[in-house]
């Protein structure tokens, strides 16, 4: 078995296990998903999946092709037990970034394309931010640590190290982690509800 088959099949089976603390969270009432980011990411890292197939990524993008479904099943979810608290800014987000997504399908370019979803998916993090702001309580710092340790395998995973192919992960490894430094620092400072 190579590098990329082992570290594929890492980050593939993390990014399923992600889902286990935020089911056990969401159905114990403890996390409250934002409709609108999830939504954001389910496209964008559809987007991502089908450009880094296109590029020969190999087992690099398995963990991308699970963490699509993983976040439309949590986009459902939040439909019936998500945060309810929808503000300005928060679909201002959503019409940025379905915006973005309408000027990808006009670029024919894969890596102008991940470049884009990458933005996109960064715009998708301002709702959950904001809410992890004011109630990081009801957000799982478990679960977007495991997002940001399979994004960081799917690095490793790679058969072929182009932009187009590494920029997505790289970015999320990034973005997941901010979104756990910003929730672990905000319950330091606010008490559970």
């Amino acid at each position: 078995m190579n590098r990329a088959v082992i570290f594929g099949s890492i980050a593939t089976f993390v990014t399923v296990s992600a889902a286990i603390p935020y089911a056990i969270g969401l159905f114990r009432g403890r996390v409250r998903p934002h409709f609108f980011s999830w939504f954001i990411w389910g496209i964008t890292t559809g987007i991502a999946f089908a450009a880094q197939v296109s590029s020969h990524a190999g087992a690099g993008a398995w963990a991308t092709g699970a963490g699509t479904v993983s976040a439309f099943a949590v986009a459902a979810v939040s439909l019936w037990i998500g945060e309810k608290d929808i503000t300005l800014g928060d679909k201002l987000s959503l019409a940025a970034a379905m915006l973005a997504i309408a000027l990808w399908k006009l670029l024919h370019n894969p890596l102008s394309s991940v470049i884009l979803v990458t933005a996109i998916d960064a715009i998708g993090y301002y709702p959950t931010l904001r809410k992890s702001w004011s109630d990081p309580w009801h957000e799982s710092a478990a679960t977007f640590s495991i997002m940001a340790l399979c994004n960081f395998c799917a690095l490793w995973a790679l058969e072929n190290y182009s932009p187009v192919n590494w920029l997505y992960p790289l970015g999320m490894t990034l973005c997941n982690s901010m979104l756990v430094a910003l929730i672990l620092l905000r319950r330091r400072k606010v008490k559970a509800a």
